[in-house]
């Protein structure tokens, strides 16, 4: 049986749609360390949220050599544009230096409605199956409204190049994005896609558990989805202090 883990990318979208500076919460995950990696590309200031103090001593100087999230870390740090800020999801106070002077948010958790109810603004990113590469030549597909599209294998790379794309699109405020490939109908850049993308239109039901496990079935997967209420505690609480800058 194979599992598909559902990341969720929120963005906080309120300040400008060309953020100056971007908080990422996760940043030595698989996705996460892909998303520093282009923000710094991009010569966008980053702020990376990390629970313990990397050791003086560690030096990597490409990712491959990473073996610990300290290494990688220390990659990260050595990237321009980088900084780090000590703290856990647990304290609010770390959240706060974490996210003051923060244009946008990126962070792969559950919680949707939680978002949804804020108020705020957000682009919610459902890729499929993760993985380090893909076929080359994919031809990327998109749907916004979170509607289902048959699952597919989708890399780190191509989806923190879409989260980090989707901010300089306006019209992607408010939507709910299901990013895989498309071999058949896809295009060759997410451009033409992100174009015409609408605000979401529907009123998405209270728990996504079922609609997961809908999507899923049209790809013949399984969706694996834990939620647990300390987890949407965190949400909001993350939400409130956003919100408050």
């Amino acid at each position: 049986m194979k599992t598909l883990l559902l990341f969720l990318l929120y963005w906080n979208l309120s300040e400008a749609l060309s953020p100056r500076t971007v908080a990422v919460i996760g940043p030595t995950g698989r996705l996460g360390r892909q998303i520093v990696q282009e923000l710094s590309t991009q010569g966008i200031s980053t702020r990376c949220l990390l629970r313990h103090e990397i050791p003086a001593s560690t030096s990597i100087k490409s990712l491959e050599e990473a073996q610990s999230s300290a290494e990688i870390a220390a990659y990260l740090q050595s990237l321009p544009n980088v900084t780090f800020v000590k703290g856990d999801l647990s304290d609010v106070s770390s959240l706060r230096r974490l996210l003051e002077g923060c244009d946008a948010c990126a962070w792969n958790y559950e919680g949707e409605q939680l978002l949804r109810s804020s108020g705020m603004d957000y682009i919610i990113i459902r890729p499929g199956v993760m993985k380090d590469s893909v076929e080359e030549n994919t031809r990327y597909g998109l749907r916004d409204n979170g509607e289902d599209m048959k699952v597919t294998s989708v890399s780190y790379h191509q989806i923190a190049a879409l989260a980090i794309q989707s901010l300089e699109y306006s019209n992607c405020r408010r939507a709910t994005l299901t990013a895989m490939n498309d071999a058949d109908g896809g295009e060759t850049s997410y451009a033409p896609l992100l174009a015409r993308v609408q605000p979401d239109r529907r009123v998405f039901p209270v728990s996504l558990l079922e609609e997961h496990r809908k999507a899923a079935r049209v790809g013949g997967l399984t969706i694996v989805t834990v939620l647990v209420w300390m987890a949407q505690a965190t949400v909001k609480v993350v939400l409130h202090l956003v919100g408050s800058f």
